[in-house]
């Protein structure tokens, strides 16, 4: 039996056009019965209690009180009013009203062939600003595949050794226009940021999931149950028991704790550090963005004054007066403060870069692609790099000194071979002026009687007979006689 109504009213949803709430106001039983189509009971009792709250549609509906055939509820109305529920688009309650929402992400990237792309020197995306979001769902769709990508795999490293990272690279590609030279040069770059979006979408994606089908559901069995299609039931259940280990649980837990401790929040909203760069750049045609200013556009919410910028919170606030101050410090000192001052003071302040990330670049950026930062590695991370380092330096030193040493056996084998050849063109001068040379009578007296010639020899008959020869010639056919005076023989 359908209760005595009296006044009424309705809210059937939305109106499918116009998307406002659709209020119907019934005056009394019998006017609210011909709307609805229902037949008046036989003994309708208009005089209704006024202590006696008023029901609701809904109420009658969903009434567990099963009506009786002169006054039944059509079933066209409780099919119509499911079915409009449905069919509206979702919608979340804020502050006691209704938030409409952007309901579910639906592919437009490249649906009507490829589509072309402006790029930044290191491969990000930077223009035009619809199609790099659309791009950004784009890459988050492929990310939440779990036939490509499954959510159960132990880490991104893991995934990587499949085939399955190149195959959605190849999705991607089909999806960007490479006719521009530029674009095409920078290929290898644009790879190497896809992969890693797809690596942060992959991880966000397990994170959305865990939120909302698993932390409501902790310890109950129904966390094995997943509402989301796209999850394969199978890969659901691993990710859950492995969710469940303590040794998981506690380090969520770490996590979670790190996480609460961020203070610093941007302001960019869907724009990219890299759309932002780009179109500073674009306004400021020759000149250099500096860190500690895009530090003030990143966290200004006005961000029309970025001289004096009023920053969205109190830490960034209390970052940006840090750096002034330090700005105000070398500027008393008497230096300029340029372009690598700021970046010196910046890393001052925030401390040195990690994980081979570098803060306010986005993802993508490496290291390597920005110089001039303050890097830091810990722990066993850190002493690995720095023995490689020692390494490949000693390495380096031990190359460079086997070259040394090769050049110079190269050059001792050259100069020996030099020598032995100005050695043989000198015995070839001396065969030669020995050929020309007379005879020595003493040598060939020396040569003939050897030790016993020099004992029997006059010395002073010699002396004459050189100072009296004309030449050689002479004293070779003299007689030169020999004596027996001791005082005058030669010894040895």
């Amino acid at each position: 039996m359908i209760p005595q109504i009296g006044s009424l009213t309705v809210n059937l949803s939305q109106d499918y056009e116009t998307q406002t709430p659709l209020v119907i106001g019934l005056r009394d039983d019998e006017e609210f019965m011909s709307m609805m189509n229902i037949p008046a009971a036989n003994n309708t009792n208009k005089a209704r209690p006024e202590t006696s709250p008023p029901s609701n549609i809904n109420e009658i509906i969903n009434s567990s009180v099963i009506p009786n055939a002169t006054n039944e509820v059509p079933m066209e109305l409780a099919v119509t009013v499911e079915e409009r529920s449905v069919q509206t688009r979702p919608s979340k309650k804020r502050k006691g009203r209704t938030r409409k929402t952007r309901g579910k992400n639906r592919p437009r990237f490249a649906l009507q062939g490829p589509e072309k792309l402006q790029f930044n020197a290191i491969g990000q995306p930077v223009g035009p600003d619809k199609k790099v979001s659309e791009f950004a769902r784009f890459i988050g769709q492929l990310a939440a595949e779990c036939t490509n990508f499954p959510i159960n795999a132990k880490s991104w490293r893991e995934i990587c050794k499949t085939d399955k990272v190149e195959e959605a690279w190849v999705t991607v590609t089909e999806a960007l226009d490479w006719s521009d030279p530029e674009t095409l040069q920078l290929q290898d770059d644009i790879k190497e940021v896809v992969v890693d979006k797809l690596h942060e979408r992959w991880k966000s994606f397990k994170y959305k999931l865990k939120k909302k089908w698993y932390k409501p559901f902790r310890g109950m069995e129904k966390r094995f149950v997943c509402g989301n299609k796209q999850v394969h039931e199978g890969q659901w259940r691993v990710l859950v028991t492995r969710w469940d280990a303590t040794k998981n649980q506690e380090v969520a837990e770490t996590n979670t704790a790190n996480r609460q401790q961020l203070k610093l929040h941007q302001t960019t909203g869907t724009k990219t550090y890299a759309q932002l760069r780009y179109q500073w750049e674009r306004q400021h045609p020759g000149e250099v963005l500096d860190r500690v200013t895009f530090f003030a556009l990143a966290y200004d919410g006005n961000k029309k004054d970025l001289a004096n910028p009023q920053l969205s919170n109190e830490e960034a606030q209390k970052k940006y007066d840090q750096l002034q101050e330090l700005e105000n410090i070398v500027r008393n000192e008497g230096r300029e403060v340029t372009h690598e001052v700021r970046n010196e003071l910046f890393n001052k302040v925030m401390g040195p870069e990690k994980r081979n990330r570098v803060r306010g670049y986005g993802i993508g950026a490496k290291w390597a692609d920005v110089p001039g930062i303050l890097t830091q590695k810990s722990g066993v991370t850190h002493q690995l790099k720095a023995l490689s380092e020692s390494y490949e330096a000693h390495r380096e030193s031990s190359e460079k000194r086997e070259e040394i040493l090769t050049q110079q056996l190269k050059e001792c084998a050259e100069r020996e071979e030099a020598m032995r050849a100005d050695f043989v063109q000198l015995n070839k001068k001396l065969d030669a002026l020995q050929a020309q040379m007379v005879p020595n009578p003493l040598t060939q007296i020396l040569a003939a009687d050897g030790k016993a010639s020099m004992e029997k020899l006059d010395l002073r008959r010699l002396i004459d007979l050189l100072t009296k020869a004309d030449n050689f010639q002479d004293m070779s056919t003299s007689n030169v006689e020999m004596g027996n005076n001791t005082s005058q023989n030669c010894t040895t």
